[in-house]
């Protein structure tokens, strides 16, 4: 499920709660709801941390060749 319906989802079930303040089924829907939408959360922080990482690393990798470049271009003259 992506996030969007989960966020769908939730309003969902906080309109049901809103009209029906009983409604167990409807709050254990929407504890599950919340619990997906932290899980998918930390997912995607996940995701988007080692991908910074990577292209950190990639980029301190480039600029090392680079000046490694530069210092033997400069030897050179």
């Amino acid at each position: 499920m992506g996030v969007n319906e989960l966020e769908l989802a939730k309003d969902d079930f906080v309109k049901v709660i809103q009209l029906y303040p009983g409604n167990k089924a409807a709050r254990a829907q929407l504890t599950q709801c919340q619990q997906r939408m932290r899980e998918q959360h930390q997912r995607e922080k996940k995701i988007y941390a080692n991908m910074f990482q990577r292209l950190a690393e990639k980029e301190e990798k480039a600029s090392g060749c680079t000046y490694l470049a530069y210092m033997l271009i400069s030897r050179q003259q």
